[in-house]
């Protein structure tokens, strides 16, 4: 509960810094392997592959306690307590936040894009070394072809849950490798966007291990 009211502090806070400041900008971008398991896609080739990116924008102690006093009063002492704040602000939420780029290497080849716009997140650790757990709704569209799996356009609505290493050694550079898993709705291979069975001959699960490397910039916005 202690964090959803953090939460609401720093939205309410965001719409009250009405004027410019520099923000650091976070661009993460690397490769990313993908699992679509259980099922047939995974049975028929079980790796996938493509890139997986972020944005976000970081709000760390130093611009906190230097912009202090644009937090509302009731909130100030909460999100004062956080090490680091990240935020993904609209329009950056349009960009995919992965990239489906896989050829058919055996049998069956993909591409598409998962995006999400909704996230929320906690973090243990901050400055160099960083842990964090976020969660997500995400819309996931790609087409699938190939010899052995009938043709299939996957549009489909899910959850996600991302667990995430990241070490910073420097204030411009640093990676980060992790985990997500995302639960959709089910799509019957080859049917039509009400399939939803047999689960057996569905997609309805993809995750995905990656490798990000992470360069930070200044950015000079209305948060």
């Amino acid at each position: 509960m202690r964090k959803l009211w953090v939460l609401a502090g720093l939205l309410i806070a965001s719409q009250a810094w009405a004027s410019p400041v520099d923000v650091p900008v976070d661009l993460g971008i690397g490769p990313a392997a993908f699992f679509f398991v259980p099922g047939p896609v995974y049975d028929d080739q079980p790796v996938h592959y493509g890139v997986k990116i972020s944005l976000q924008a970081i709000i760390n102690q130093q611009l906190l306690q230097k912009e202090k006093n644009r937090i509302p009063a009731k909130y100030r002492s909460m999100v004062l307590k956080q090490k680091e704040i990240r935020i993904t602000p609209f329009p950056l939420t349009l960009i995919p936040e992965e990239l489906f780029i896989s050829p058919k290497l055996d049998h069956t080849g993909i591409y598409g894009a998962t995006f999400k716009p909704i996230a929320l997140g906690l973090a243990i650790g901050g400055g160099a070394l960083r842990f964090g757990l976020d969660g997500g709704v995400v819309l996931t569209a790609a087409y699938l072809y190939g010899d052995t799996l009938p043709d299939t356009f996957f549009l489909r609505p899910g959850v996600s849950l991302q667990a995430e290493l990241e070490w910073m050694p420097t204030s411009v550079f640093g990676v980060s490798v992790g985990w997500e898993s995302a639960v959709y709705i089910p799509q019957v291979l080859g049917g039509d966007f009400t399939d939803v069975k047999p689960l057996d001959q569905s997609i309805w699960h993809i995750g995905n291990a990656f490798l990000k490397f992470h360069f930070r910039f200044p950015y000079r916005t209305n948060l």
